[in-house]
């Protein structure tokens, strides 16, 4: 399950169209992980259908307005 939430205050979702941070939920047989936040942010939209959950646009890493980000691969 994929959220995005206000990076301040990770238990609030943003409003649509708002940008946030990127939470994940992974919950498989295997593995489960609650709550994980994401090291991106992206802007938060509306389901389309058929599909019933958020969509996500725009993702970039977090902070990327404020600061310089370095990616690679590691």
């Amino acid at each position: 399950m994929l959220r995005v939430v206000n990076a301040s205050k990770t238990d609030e979702l943003v409003n649509y169209g708002a940008w946030g941070r990127v939470e994940l939920t992974t919950w498989t047989k295997e593995f489960f992980m609650p709550r994980f936040l994401e090291r991106d942010e992206a802007i938060r939209r509306e389901p389309r259908p058929p599909y019933a959950w958020d969509d996500v646009a725009e993702v970039r890493p977090f902070g990327a307005m404020e600061k310089q980000i370095v990616e690679g691969v590691y």
